[in-house]
Formats: C-alpha cells, sequence, structure tokens
C-alpha cells in the first residue's frame, strides 16, 4: 500500500507539468544525449558501446549525422517556443496536402513496406561478427539442424536454407538474409497495426509508426542470420494481439497461438508469460476458465517445440544453462549481490542496451511521464499489459549475466521489445492536441539519426570489423576466457578472406583464452596448416584428438598435416582411421588416403584404394586424374573449409 501511495505521489507531482514544458524537458534530454553521443564517439571505447557506433564511421557520414542531429534539435526546439499552431486556413490547406502521406492507402503503404524492405538490404549487415552470426551461416550453408534453446525459429530457418541452396548454386550471406529482410517486411506491417492501439489520436499514429520502425531491433532485420528477426517478429505480433484483445473479444482466442508459436521459437520468451495472465484474468472472471486458457500455451508450445525436432532434454539442458548465466544462489559458483559490482557493472550494460534499442523512445517516455495525459494513459488497460511484459523482460534481462553484453545485444533486445513498445506508447502523449510541424519532424529525424549510427557500422566491413575488435580489445571488462569465442569468429573472418596470417594472429588469441578447448586447438591446427606450418599443425590437431575431438574430420587433417611434413606411414595410419568412422565416408577422404599410400610407396595398395572409390563415386575427377597418370603424387586437398 504504501509503494503505491509513493508511485502515485510521484506520478502525481509529474503530471502537474503542461505537455508543452513536457516538450522542453524532451529537448534537454536529447541535448544531453546528443552530447554523450559526440562525448563516446570523440575516442569509442568499449564501456559505451550503446552510444559510441558513430565514432566508427568515415569522417564524412560522420560529420553528416551530426549536422542532421543538429538540426533535428533545432526543429525540436523550434517546436517548444513556438507554441500550438493556430487552426488557420492556411494550416488546414497545409494540413489537407499533407494527408495522403501522413494516412497513405493500400497503395502507398504497399510503396513504403517496398522502401523500407529495400532500405534493409542496402543496410544488411557485411561481417555476421555480433552474436552467433557466423556459425548460423556455416549451419545453412551445410544444411545442418541445430536446435539450442529455439527450436521452432531454427527449423524456420533450415527450410528456409534448404529453399536457397535450392535455387542459388553457391549461397552467401546475402542470399540467406533474405528471410531476415522478410521479418522486417512483416514487421512493418505489425508496427502499423500496433499504433492503432498505442494512439488514439489518428494525427499522431504516422509518428508512432516511426519511431517503433526505428527502434534499435531494426538491425536484426539487415540480413541478420540467428533466430531473433523471426522471433521478435512474433513477440511484436503477440503484443498487438493482447492490445487487441483487450477491446475485441474475437481476438483473444488468437493470443496464446502467438505466445506458443513466440516461446517455441525461443525458449527465453517465457518472459512474456506474466502478461498473458493478465490478458487472461481481465477476461475471464471464474477461475477454472482461467485454468483452462492458461493450459492453452502451457500445452501448445511444448508441442510446438516437439513437432520442430526439440526434445526434453534439450529443455532441461536450456534451463541449466539460463540458471548458471543468471547468477542466483546455488546456480553458479558466484552469488548475485545487486549492489555488488557485477550487479552494477551489469546494470551499466542494460544502461548500453536501452540507449543502443531505444534512445529517443526511452527520452519521449521520461517526457511523457511528466504530463497528465501520460499519467492518464499508463492507468489503462493497454499500458498495464505492456508494462507486465516490459517488466518482466527487464527482471529476466538484469538477471541473466552473460560474459559480453555488447556482442549478445540480440538475446537482450529480445527482452526489452516490449519495453520499446511501452516508451513509444508513453511518449507520443508528448504529440497530443495541436502540436508544431517541426516538433512532429525533429522528434521522428532524431529517432532516426539515433538508429543510423548502428546500421551503417553493421553495414561496412571496415566499421563493423573496427568495432568487434574495440569491443573485445583493452579496457574492456570481458574476461580473457570469455574472449576466446570472438577472438575464434576473427579468426575465421580473416580465414574466409584467405589471410591466414591475421587468421593465425586471433586464432592463438582463442586459444591463449581457452586452451582446454578443442575447438580451438583444431583452428590453431588449420592456420598453421594454411600457412604451410605442418608440424605446429600436427601437434593441435594430435592435442585436439587427445583431449577428445576424435572426429574424422581432425584424423583426417591430422594424416594430410602427416604427410606434408614427411611422415608417411603415420599419415597412411590417420586416414584410415578417418575412412573407418561414419562420418568418414567421402570421396576427398577416401582419395588422400590413397595419396598416402603412393607417397608411402604402397602403389598397389593406392590403387586397390582408388578403384574402389570409383565404384562407391564414379566419376571423381581428382581419382580419374590419379590412375590415369599411373600414381602419380597426388597434390593433397589440404582440410576441408
Amino acid at each position: 500500500m504504501l509503494t503505491r501511495w509513493l508511485y502515485l505521489s510521484a506520478v502525481g507531482g509529474l503530471s502537474l507539468v503542461s505537455v508543452r514544458a513536457a516538450r522542453f524537458v524532451f529537448f534537454g534530454l536529447c541535448v544531453a544525449y546528443l552530447a554523450a553521443v559526440i562525448i563516446a564517439s570523440g575516442s569509442p571505447g568499449p564501456l559505451a558501446w550503446g552510444l559510441h557506433s558513430l565514432g566508427f564511421l568515415g569522417t564524412g557520414a560522420r560529420s553528416l549525422l551530426v549536422s542532421l542531429y543538429l538540426c533535428a534539435g533545432v526543429l525540436i526546439l523550434w517546436g517548444c517556443v513556438s507554441g500550438s499552431p493556430r487552426p488557420a486556413e492556411a494550416r488546414r490547406a497545409f494540413a489537407v496536402r499533407f494527408q495522403a502521406l501522413r494516412r497513405p492507402g493500400p497503395l502507398g503503404v504497399a510503396a513504403l513496406l517496398l522502401a523500407f524492405c529495400a532500405s534493409l538490404y542496402f543496410l544488411r549487415a557485411r561481417t555476421h561478427l555480433l552474436g552467433d552470426g557466423t556459425v548460423w551461416l556455416t549451419i545453412l550453408k551445410t544444411g545442418q539442424h541445430q536446435l539450442y534453446s529455439e527450436p521452432l525459429a531454427a527449423a524456420i530457418w533450415t527450410a528456409f536454407g534448404s529453399v536457397i541452396r535450392a535455387l542459388v548454386p553457391s549461397p552467401d550471406a546475402g542470399a540467406f538474409g533474405l528471410l531476415s529482410i522478410l521479418c522486417g517486411g512483416l514487421s512493418f506491417l505489425i508496427c502499423l497495426a500496433l499504433a492503432n492501439h498505442l494512439v488514439a489520436e489518428r494525427g499522431a499514429r504516422a509518428e508512432a509508426v516511426a519511431l517503433l520502425l526505428t527502434l534499435g531491433i531494426t538491425e536484426l532485420y539487415c540480413g541478420y542470420l540467428e533466430s531473433y528477426p523471426l522471433v521478435v517478429v512474433l513477440i511484436l505480433a503477440y503484443l498487438w494481439l493482447g492490445l487487441r484483445s483487450l477491446v475485441t473479444r474475437g481476438a483473444f482466442a488468437l493470443t496464446p497461438v502467438l505466445l506458443s508459436l513466440a516461446t517455441a521459437s525461443h525458449f527465453l520468451s517465457l518472459y512474456l508469460w506474466p502478461s498473458y495472465l493478465f490478458l487472461v484474468s481481465r477476461r475471464e472472471r471464474r477461475m477454472s476458465h482461467r485454468a483452462l486458457w492458461c493450459l492453452v500455451p502451457a500445452i501448445l508450445t511444448p508441442a510446438l517445440a516437439v513437432a520442430a525436432g526439440s526434445r526434453p532434454n534439450d529443455w532441461i539442458e536450456s534451463s541449466r544453462i539460463a540458471l548458471h548465466a543468471a547468477l542466483l544462489p546455488g546456480a553458479s559458483a558466484k552469488a548475485w549481490n545487486i549492489g555488488g559490482p557485477v550487479g552494477l557493472w551489469h546494470a551499466l550494460d542494460m544502461a548500453n542496451e536501452a540507449l543502443l534499442i531505444m534512445p529517443v523512445a526511452l527520452l519521449l517516455a521520461i517526457g511523457g511521464l511528466t504530463t497528465r495525459a501520460g499519467r492518464q494513459w499508463l492507468a489503462s488497460p493497454e499500458a498495464k499489459f505492456l508494462a507486465a511484459a516490459t517488466l518482466s523482460g527487464l527482471i529476466a534481462a538484469f538477471l541473466l549475466v552473460l560474459p559480453a553484453p555488447a556482442l549478445d545485444w540480440d538475446l537482450f533486445a529480445l527482452l526489452m521489445v516490449p519495453a520499446g513498445v511501452l516508451s513509444v506508447g508513453l511518449g507520443i502523449r508528448l504529440l497530443q492536441g495541436e502540436v508544431p510541424m517541426p516538433f512532429r519532424v525533429g522528434m521522428v529525424s532524431l529517432a532516426l539519426c539515433a538508429v543510423l549510427p548502428f546500421l551503417l557500422v553493421n553495414a561496412s566491413e571496415d566499421a563493423s570489423l573496427r568495432r568487434f575488435k574495440t569491443l573485445i580489445g583493452p579496457g574492456t571488462r570481458i574476461s580473457v576466457q570469455s574472449r576466446a569465442y570472438p577472438n575464434s569468429v576473427l579468426a575465421q573472418f580473416y580465414e574466409d578472406r584467405g589471410d591466414y596470417r591475421s587468421a593465425l594472429l586471433y586464432a592463438e588469441r582463442a586459444y591463449g583464452g581457452e586452451p582446454t578447448n578443442p575447438r580451438y586447438s583444431v583452428k590453431l591446427a588449420n592456420e598453421h596448416f594454411q600457412l604451410g606450418e605442418y608440424a605446429s599443425a600436427s601437434r593441435y590437431y594430435e592435442e585436439a584428438i587427445h583431449r577428445g575431438w576424435d572426429r574424422a574430420s581432425s584424423r583426417h587433417d591430422l594424416g594430410l598435416s602427416y604427410a606434408l611434413a614427411g611422415r608417411d606411414l603415420d599419415a597412411v595410419r590417420e586416414l584410415r582411421i578417418a575412412v573407418g568412422r561414419p562420418d568418414g565416408a567421402r570421396p576427398d577422404y577416401f582419395h588422400d588416403f590413397g595419396v598416402a599410400y603412393a607417397n608411402a610407396g604402397y602403389a598397389d595398395s593406392a590403387r586397390t584404394v582408388w578403384t574402389s572409390l570409383l565404384r562407391r563415386w564414379p566419376g571423381y575427377a581428382p581419382t580419374i586424374r590419379s590412375l590415369a597418370s599411373r600414381y602419380a603424387r597426388e597434390p593433397l586437398a589440404g582440410p576441408p573449409r
């Protein structure tokens, strides 16, 4: 009771401010935000990662964006000091002239949709260094089906990857990323529908749509190769359907279906369930009916996960990983302490996440809190529904402590989607009544300027590479062990571009961060092999096998290293083991086995291996050439990429 009284008193005091004064508050916050961006971008470091994106762009792009920032600020100030426009005939004519732009018909919506999707493709990510983009690219190219914690999303990605591989001979990241752009198009349509429930006045819906589309989650639609684009679309659809069900009873039946789809797409979407309980409690008064509605997603979610190929063991493992990352007492070696250094640094990371995802929406929400209209909207069922989803999402984000929050920004963005929608709904109250056009244009321009640096950085290979190195470089709070994976990602990045010396540098850093992980031993061995350092490559392949990485691929690569180092008999032994494994039934493995026999002086054995290979894989060109040249020394292919 005391907490409720304090909350109402605080909000009540803030609501005494007029809407015009609240716009001045918003302008002051914008000035502070712009100053923080300029300071953080002047010498971009790893701590202010929610503000420093501007510093990685070229001088021309940086100067242009700063100019746009200043123009947006001038327009907002102009709108604050000019007061409310008078209903003159000239103003009415101006409004009628631009009514088609602010309220487009079906053809206008289609044109805007195409323009939005085209901009997403133009700004598509070029490196996929953030998150697990490189891993997903490998999965899509090879046709693997990895479930992880997102079974339904993984199944959809796998199916889409199969279609792309069937249509495109050598698909690249741009081809696979079309699914993310398609998700962006769906998000555009959902945001149009969301704006109708966030804003009562038609005159402010265009600005609400613009604010929703300029949230930082837009980067997930720019050719992003992870499960998150699909999940975010489902979360937005669930929020829209939840808002709609508060005014239309017929829409409620589909709400648990959307909730189940979102949860089966990523188990972290469980944070949305308290908001669903709020909807159920408002719709049904009888406890038996409430229990039945709660059973629908409880049954449908695991059914969808099982249909996507996931099993209860996978769910238990995902729960174990989440509990370990939460740093709850007894879940890991560290004890959770909100006031301790872990809690304070994590709070700073969450502030960076908010400034990266929804800076202008957050500033607008603070300004909206100071108005009576904002307080009245917070008491509405729509705001309470969004607040329930926001609160549970923020609690989950604060409890989930990952080693590198800046690199896992996409995972935390998943938890902040309701907060962004709530902030837009609250901040749009500053547009109540007659609002000067400069304020509207300035607000939307500032939102666009806030998201563009992050999009442009990821759309540039050089800029995104420099930002990624900054996030894991000196001054970061990421432990040496936690830097192992991002360094291995950089090693793969340079390996794909043929720069094996740089790849070796980052492979050594990955190995130094986690020397007991056989994956990094294999990565380091591969780079030594590509550089012709076969003795070193053999040593690290042996270490990986000793540590449990005993696969046909590692045995094959070790055999090649032995052969090229002059250890022919050792090469024959390892390649024999490789082709004897179930996962070693590949023509290139058998061919290299025959080459090793030929190099060791066993011509008859080589002919036997190659002949059996051609019976199994007729027309294999390297083997045909070797047999035609009477067992000539065939160059070894090297470890598969």
